[in-house]
């Protein structure tokens, strides 16, 4: 090899790939090492002597700046695998078998040996090819011999032989990812005249046999810049330790990882996008410019990490924010119930759980705050409402949970507001007020003066969600 090898951002699926190699890369050099590939204009350059020796046995001495990590040498009874190879087996293991050659026979069972693996039929049980020589050969970027042919993913001129064993090894099929690639009777496939027509060079192949190592993460980032990627999924991933999801994950660390926050404003500018693994399935998320310069904003950010619901998570990547709106009525509707008859699955409080109205109150906070930051850059006056007054002083309303009727009365303030019955609204609360002989709180008052409808209703739901019943008052003080 006589020159260092450029790696360009390319389709989320590609980049994904990338992130996976370098992975795998990063067990047997170190992240140090890896770090010192990725460039600010988004490429991954590793030089020449690092990758012939990566993709050599141990007889190729490792570069004197490039050593490999203590004990991540190829060991000395398989002196004929390649490095690439043996951290590749090491980082996608699942277990360990009685010696190091059936860890290898194992390991490439379990993800190409049969038609339910996660490279469908790669390598199957019965073939009488050796493992460490499928991968080895596998793993290989020395173009020999004539350059005839384009690879469809990074456009390189590479050797094609056509009279190889294993033909369709150099094509993106079904065997290489059987959520993207092709087969004969495959809807929609990219196939011509029964015949594969996506070249895959023997660099992008190494890449591509390590998608599983970013799939078992669940979620992937992407963006125009391989080395963005790198930092923010390591950002994402160690803080959840590789449990939970990508929402949950992502709105847990923005508003406590400065490095993670700081980042955020360029993926909007990079067309970021997030990738979700799981169920058989994979789901596409594209985030906005203007979604991700909310997720700077530390108020937002914050309230994005105390909560995670499916629903509320897809109205927020939606940008269909009035519709949180929607979950706090119907979650609302519920709690005074006391059941969800229907397990409508935008209801966000579960029975006895003692923390649900905090949690619509976070909602509600939520929406408040993401609807008059748009208010405001779009030149608007927003009316400043203080939701925890609000709240507070529905805990000494005239209004009760334990009083049936009172009850009732209340849900004909959820109503009428859900409807925006803003006059109606207001008499009910005065005649309720004014019977008890209680004062009509100021922060209620102010809230009628407010001329945007929806966080009229934000004041509303708020003041309900903070009525009590004598219980939890009593537990409270």
């Amino acid at each position: 090899m006589t020159k260092d090898v450029a790696i360009y951002p390319s389709t989320w699926y590609y980049n994904a790939c990338v992130q996976g190699f370098l992975e795998t890369l990063a067990w047997g050099l170190g992240e140090d090492a890896v770090r010192s590939f990725l460039h600010d204009d988004g490429t991954v350059k590793i030089p020449a002597k690092v990758m012939e020796a990566v993709f050599s046995t141990r007889d190729v001495v490792m570069p004197e700046n490039y050593p490999c990590l203590d004990g991540r040498e190829v060991p000395d009874e398989l002196k004929e695998l390649k490095r690439i190879t043996w951290w590749w087996v090491e980082k996608s293991k699942k277990k360990d078998g009685a010696n190091v050659r059936e860890t290898i026979d194992i390991t490439c069972n379990s993800l190409f040996g049969s038609n339910k693996t996660f490279y469908p039929n790669l390598l199957t049980h019965n073939t009488g090819i050796s493992r460490i020589d499928f991968l080895n050969s596998w793993f290989e970027i020395a173009n020999k011999g004539k350059r005839e042919i384009q690879c469809a993913f990074c456009g390189e001129i590479f050797s094609f032989d056509e009279q190889m064993n294993r033909l369709l090894d150099r094509f993106f099929t079904l065997s290489l990812s059987k959520d993207l690639g092709s087969a004969p009777k495959k809807v929609p496939n990219y196939f011509w005249d029964n015949k594969p027509n996506l070249p895959v060079c023997q660099q992008c192949r190494s890449y591509f046999l390590c998608f599983h190592i970013v799939y078992q993460k669940k979620y992937f980032i992407n963006s125009d810049s391989l080395k963005v990627n790198w930092f923010l999924n390591h950002l994402v991933w160690n803080e959840t330790r590789g449990e939970g999801s990508y929402p949950e994950a992502l709105f847990t660390a923005v508003p406590y990882n400065s490095q993670l926050r700081s980042a955020l404003g360029s993926w909007g500018l990079q067309n970021m996008e997030v990738i979700s693994f799981g169920g058989g399935k994979i789901d596409y998320y594209p985030l906005s410019d203007r979604l991700a310069e909310l997720f700077l904003i530390p108020v937002i950010a914050s309230l994005l990490g105390k909560l995670y619901h499916r629903k509320l998570w897809d109205a927020i990547l939606q940008e269909k924010f009035e519709y949180l709106l929607t979950i706090v009525y119907k979650s609302l509707h519920v709690s005074l119930t006391g059941e969800n008859r229907n397990e409508d699955p935008e209801v966000i409080i579960t029975k006895g759980d003692k923390n649900d109205m905090k949690r619509v109150f976070v909602v509600i906070r939520l929406f408040y705050e993401i609807r008059k930051y748009l208010k405001k850059k779009g030149g608007v006056f927003v009316s400043t409402l203080d939701l925890k007054e609000i709240r507070r002083a529905a805990e000494e309303s005239p209004f009760s949970l334990d009083d049936n009727s009172k009850k009732g009365l209340i849900f004909r303030l959820l109503e009428l507001t859900r409807l925006n019955k803003r006059s109606e609204v207001y008499h009910l609360l005065m005649r309720t007020y004014v019977a008890c002989g209680k004062p009509f709180p100021y922060c209620l008052a102010h809230l009628f003066e407010v001329r945007d409808d929806e966080l009229f209703k934000t004041g509303i739901y708020a003041y309900i969600s903070g009525i009590k019943t004598s219980e939890e008052s009593n537990e409270e003080n």
